[in-house]
């Protein structure tokens, strides 16, 4: 029974190897599409994050698993730095895929900066070129105040010298 028990969990420990490798080689293959059918970097990462998050969770329902009871103390030990294995390499796939998670966050908020930073871009450029029509048309008024007022000055001065001159 204690062989029995030991095969069944290397068998596990070998099914959960190939699933591991699987999901690496399906990982690859999706972007490795048609390029009509191609998803962006972003849709990529996120399909690798729910992997990894898959695989994580099966490595810990397999750490989690009983161990048979007529285990020598050979197998216990052998066993238990499987276990451990499994819930270690559970939790360092649950931190990259946290990490990951992170970074595609960031990404995608500097991204929103950026954009909003080319809308503010776009905004000044709109603003510059009202603000220059506006001035071009407050110097034209001025150049027409400023020759109306010297036509009429020499209006004033003619008008006053004839004055002058009459008296």
């Amino acid at each position: 029974m204690t062989m029995k028990n030991l095969a069944r969990r290397c068998c596990s420990l070998f099914l959960l190897a190939f699933l591991i490798s699987l999901s690496v080689s399906q990982m690859k293959a999706v972007g490795q599409r048609l390029p009509g059918d191609r998803m962006d970097r972003a849709e990529f990462a996120k399909v690798r994050i729910n992997r990894s998050q898959q695989v994580a969770r099966t490595l810990q329902e397999r750490a989690a698993e009983p161990l048979p009871e007529n285990l020598t103390d050979d197998e216990k030990t052998e066993a238990a730095k499987y276990t451990r294995w499994l819930r270690d390499s559970s939790r360092k796939l649950n931190d990259l895929a946290r990490r990951w998670q992170d970074t595609l966050n960031n990404v995608g908020m500097v991204q929103s900066v950026v954009l909003s930073q080319k809308k503010m871009k776009e905004m000044n450029i709109a603003f510059n070129g009202k603000y220059s029509a506006l001035r071009d048309e407050l110097l034209d008024e001025l150049r027409q105040y400023a020759s109306i007022s010297h036509i009429m000055k020499s209006n004033y001065d003619a008008v006053q010298g004839s004055i002058n001159n009459l008296r």
